[in-house]
């Protein structure tokens, strides 16, 4: 029997009970507060005056232990960026401003910056300001470099109901540029058990594969 999730740590049902736990606290502090939330596909917002706004986070996940170990830092910055926007744009949100994360083993200042390059790269092409972020030098809780970060969003340029597709709905599909930064625990039980990062797979070394940045797909609302 091949590779799974669960095979490789990762329990999906555990994975949605939590967001499950997170949904309930979310929904009892804005009850609490009287704040109304708005649901999006990918989003939740708020009013904020005349506008709404969103709060996201995501981060690069495993995909940065190959980055780590290959020295190919920059893609992991422009991931963290990039795989925010995309999230908020289904919502139909444009990037107004971004913080970052970055969580390393060691003191590699080197390291560092080669992230921060790729999460300034990302953020001038999404047209976000970069406002600051938290670099922690955690020896004894990292093993490597972690990277996430949060993306403000406002202004809808279009109306997107976050709802199930049906009968009548016209899908329109939007070609991948590779595994972006998703599913790694999975991908690399399967693909590093047989192949090296050097291998030619497909007509190109899988660590190229593996390193491809994540596609801007923020521009499609424009």
């Amino acid at each position: 029997m091949g590779w799974t999730y669960e095979k490789a740590g990762v329990s999906l049902t555990r994975h949605w009970e939590m967001h499950s736990i997170a949904r309930e606290v979310i929904h009892e502090l804005a009850n609490e507060l009287g704040i109304k939330l708005i649901e999006g596909g990918f989003t939740r917002s708020i009013n904020l005056g005349n506008y709404e706004i969103t709060l996201h986070t995501d981060g690069v996940g495993t995909k940065s232990m190959i980055a780590w170990s290959t020295g190919r830092l920059e893609v992991i910055g422009w991931d963290c960026v990039v795989g925010n926007v995309n999230d908020i744009a289904c919502d139909g949100f444009v990037p107004i401003a971004a913080t970052d994360y970055i969580a390393i083993s060691n003191n590699d200042a080197d390291a560092v910056d080669k992230v921060l390059k790729g999460i300034r790269d990302a953020a001038a092409r999404a047209g976000a300001m970069l406002l600051g972020g938290e670099t922690a030098i955690m020896p004894d809780l990292v093993n490597g470099i972690d990277v996430s970060c949060t993306v403000l969003g406002g202004v809808r340029r279009v109306r997107v109901v976050g709802k199930a597709g049906g009968v009548g709905d016209v899908a329109i599909g939007v070609e991948s540029s590779g595994l972006h930064m998703n599913g790694y625990t999975l991908a690399r039980k399967v693909l590093l058990g047989k192949y090296g990062l050097n291998a030619e797979v497909c007509g190109d070394e899988l660590v190229n594969w593996l390193l491809k940045p994540t596609a801007y797909y923020g521009g499609l609302i424009d």
